[in-house]
């Protein structure tokens, strides 16, 4: 099961601890993260087994930064993923009988962006 957050800021610990607290309350296999707010891309794998993957927010603002919470029962599925930038990232999974999922995680700027980061998007 695919689900998709808009965190509004997973920038600290306890801002992590939080969703995790949350996630742990429904069903899921993949979490997609949107304007996570994070500071730096990090990649790390929690003691239960779920894996948390950040990119980081535009560099002087705070605003963007997407990416995953793999569920510990699908984390072997685990491929490769990208965060191609503060807005987009991929996550590829390999699922039994020699086929693969791509996940595109991507948000866009709101009415309130300038023009030039509406048309970099």
């Amino acid at each position: 099961m695919l689900c998709t957050y808009n965190a509004r800021t997973v920038s600290t610990n306890a801002d992590l601890h939080a969703l995790l607290e949350a996630a742990g309350r429904i069903k899921f296999h993949v979490i997609a993260l949107q304007e996570t707010k994070s500071k730096k891309s990090e990649v790390r794998q929690l003691n239960d087994g779920t894996l948390i993957i950040r990119g980081e927010k535009f560099p002087s603002r705070n605003v963007g930064g997407v990416g995953f919470v793999v569920h510990p029962s699908v984390v072997h599925l685990v491929d490769s993923h990208e965060i191609l930038s503060p807005r987009l990232a991929i996550l590829r999974l390999h699922l039994p009988r020699r086929k693969s999922i791509s996940i595109i995680n991507c948000y866009s700027p709101t009415l309130t962006a300038d023009e030039s980061e509406l048309d970099t998007f």
